[in-house]
């Protein structure tokens, strides 16, 4: 987490306080806010109308309160009361893993290797990436959600809409979207994009959150809402690699032959599975290590054996007899 008086905490408080300057608790803030930002400066300060102008008095009651501790103490105790994005429904969550979760072990390393890398000003920055059916949607949840204790303050999950026939979110209604996970409330949603941009960028700059943007379709989709916070770890998957995405780039192929194996033996009985053995071989070649196919299987090898219809009389027909006692 950043310090509460850095240039990036100071701006996020100004930037939640903008966001709200269309209803009239936003004025009244903005009114206490620039009251103490004039105070902090010495001197009259414009309410900032852009995200240019926030950084600006961001820096100016930075450096205020930097050799005045009164001024300092005055600063904190009103930007605790300012309520920034996300404050109100509580930190976003990722969907649950599932309990067949099987391999991916060098990916997970990986994975894990890149959210400890030290931050060095590059963005922590992961593209998962295979065909259809091949689980990259599963690995990437099931990562976030087996290290959500590094993200306390949150683990986005956006669906771009780029792996099917359907129209792809672009980068304004992604970051409209990663917004609406971090509380932040319909009406206060700015319209314009750099203005989106750069609250998204303010409130991820102290704060340690996942963001999983996934079924990505190009590099423009994604690249407005990665930034350069030190705390702050992305996962991109798509179907193949992004041309121009500078990312750690990690392919997710087909499961090898015991995995499979493994994976089917998770999702079927050990009865079926034991009166399947003779056609288990040729049905995991068919599946080719896919493990949407190995699961689209499984009703196959699960279903019971068709029994000889029992012959029912007027008498003993339950349906029948329900409906006459109805």
């Amino acid at each position: 987490m950043l310090e509460p008086m850095s240039v990036a905490a100071v701006a996020g408080v100004l930037g939640a306080v903008g966001s709200g300057m269309a209803n009239e608790a936003g004025k009244w803030a903005w009114e206490s806010a620039g009251g103490l930002v004039r105070r902090i400066a010495g001197r009259e300060v414009a309410a900032p109308a852009n995200p240019a102008e926030v950084e600006a008095v961001a820096r100016v009651v930075h450096e205020g309160v930097l050799g005045d501790p009164r001024l300092a103490r005055a600063w904190a105790e009103f930007a605790v009361g300012v309520r920034p994005p996300g404050g109100t429904v509580g930190r976003p969550t990722l969907p649950p893993s599932i309990r067949s979760f099987t391999d991916r072990r060098d990916a997970l390393k990986r994975l894990d290797e890149e959210a400890r890398r030290k931050s060095d000003g590059r963005p922590r920055l992961a593209l998962l990436y295979g065909p259809e059916g091949m689980g990259v949607t599963t690995l990437a949840t099931h990562w976030g959600v087996r290290a959500a204790e590094r993200f306390p303050d949150g683990q986005i999950h956006v669906d771009l809409r780029g792996g099917g026939t359907g129209t792809p979110l672009d980068a304004a209604r992604v970051l409209a979207e990663v917004l609406r996970q971090l509380g932040l409330p319909e009406e206060e949603l700015p319209p314009a994009f750099a203005e989106r941009q750069q609250l998204f960028r303010r409130y991820a700059a102290d704060r340690r959150l996942l963001v999983i943007l996934d079924h990505a379709r190009s590099a423009a989709q994604v690249e407005p809402v990665i930034g350069s916070a030190p705390e702050v770890f992305t996962i991109v998957g798509a179907r193949h690699r992004l041309t121009g995405l500078d990312a750690l780039s990690i392919p997710v192929g087909p499961l090898n032959e015991r995995d499979s194996e493994r994976l089917l033996a998770a999702l079927v009985d050990k009865p079926a599975l034991a009166a399947a053995r003779a056609t288990v071989p040729s049905l995991l070649a068919r599946c080719a290590g896919s493990p949407y196919a190995i699961k689209a299987a499984v009703p196959r090898l699960s279903a019971p054996a068709p029994e000889a219809p029992a012959v029912l009389s007027p008498e003993t027909d339950p349906v029948r007899a329900a409906a006459e006692d109805s």
